[in-house]
């Protein structure tokens, strides 16, 4: 699948004014209705707001990946904003957000979504392709510049999963676990992250997610719970510093293992 056919000239604004990130993503809420893409505009809010409520959407570059999979959506869709001023955004390094990409997710569609958003954050985390997005000044022009990111952008590799763990159980937690979504989805790879925090287990992998996992990523500076379900996978255990600051070089050292056929790990 091509990440173009999920654009649609109605839902991309190029000069939006918006103060705060409700205001931004009601707008584009607002956008997917009137294209006909979603039918509940309330409906989708509630799918997004709960994603946000299980960690960034900020990738860091002034960009954020908001995202709903609802069964409201009629079709999958990419609504995008381009911001006149930026807003504040949780976000992995702390900056404020000017380029919103919120993706419409029909409930069939969810694996392709996530490979499109893995493609969209690798082509547009580019310095050269993310100078032209805040420079584009027109919708045709964004559409082109959307146009030139390779076909097998969309293609996934490596099948991971992650449980990420601190001592407080707050911030660090769920920090590492965007860590990592980024640093996968970066280099084409699917990935699941659970995390074991103050308020308990979130995402919790399931027997058939763990089963079909080519590697478990263990990112804790504590005991996880339940670390059985583990038995006779590929393990590799790290601090959780390393999951915040260094997630790209950790996968691409899993994959390098993997090729290499090691029997050794991290």
């Amino acid at each position: 699948m091509r990440f173009q056919n999920l654009l649609d000239a109605n839902t991309i604004q190029l000069k939006m004014q918006a103060g705060s990130k409700q205001e931004a993503l009601w707008q584009m809420y607002r956008m997917l209705y009137q294209a006909g893409c979603i039918r509940s505009i309330a409906r989708f809010a509630d799918a997004v707001q709960e994603r946000e409520k299980h960690g960034m959407t900020g990738i860091g570059g002034m960009l954020a990946i908001p995202h709903g999979c609802s069964e409201t959506v009629v079709r999958s869709r990419v609504a995008i904003a381009r911001l006149v001023h930026p807003i504040q955004w949780e976000t992995v390094d702390c900056q404020p957000v000017r380029v919103l990409l919120l993706f419409a997710i029909a409930p069939g569609d969810s694996e392709v979504q996530l490979q499109a958003m893995a493609a969209m954050a690798r082509f547009l985390g580019q310095e050269e392709y993310k100078r032209r997005l805040l420079n584009c000044r027109s919708v045709r022009g964004l559409c082109r510049l959307l146009q030139e990111m390779p076909e097998g952008e969309m293609g996934v590799g490596l099948h991971l999963v992650a449980v990420t763990a601190c001592p407080a159980g707050v911030a660090h937690t769920y920090i590492s676990r965007e860590c990592l979504i980024q640093g996968a989805t970066a280099r084409h790879h699917s990935i699941k992250v659970e995390t074991q925090g103050a308020v308990g287990v979130e995402n919790r992998l399931t027997p058939v997610e763990i089963r079909e996992a080519d590697v478990v990523i263990i990112a804790a500076d504590i005991e996880i719970e339940q670390p059985e379900r583990f038995e006779g996978k590929r393990i590799v255990r790290v601090p959780v510093s390393v999951a915040i600051h260094s997630a790209d070089e950790l996968v691409a050292r899993i994959e390098e293992r993997l090729n290499a056929c090691r029997k050794e790990w991290v």
